[in-house]
């Protein structure tokens, strides 16, 4: 899957296994803006095992689909220097904002959804 192939006018990638703090405001933030055209993705990258991935998606109830990217091709085409990691990405494939670290707000990702 490549960015552009995100036929959406916004999608937020979230890249890494989010710590459950976080993982509640990605929800919050997912259940705001739900039909509104926006697409929330998880993405594993460079795990050598589904397991962990996979249990973490069911433990946590995650809303959002999850993908695997065990080379971090994906991952990679995004910028990520590190996880976690945060992108807002246009319709275009383009990266409009990258956040890098676990302690954006919800308000902080709301905001850059709309814009």
């Amino acid at each position: 899957m490549k960015p552009h192939t995100l036929r959406t006018p916004a999608a937020l990638v979230e890249a890494g296994l989010a710590p459950p703090e976080r993982l509640a405001e990605l929800e919050h933030v997912a259940a705001r803006y739900a039909g509104k055209g926006v697409a929330f993705l998880g993405v594993n990258p460079e795990e050598t095992s589904t397991a962990q991935p996979h249990a973490w998606v069911r433990r946590y109830d995650v809303p959002y689909p999850s993908i695997e990217d065990p080379s971090g091709r994906f991952a990679a085409s995004l910028g990520y220097t590190g996880l976690p990691a945060t992108y807002v990405v246009d319709r275009d494939g383009t990266i409009r904002y990258s956040i890098i670290g676990s302690t954006t707000s919800e308000a902080t990702l709301s905001s850059l959804i709309d814009r």
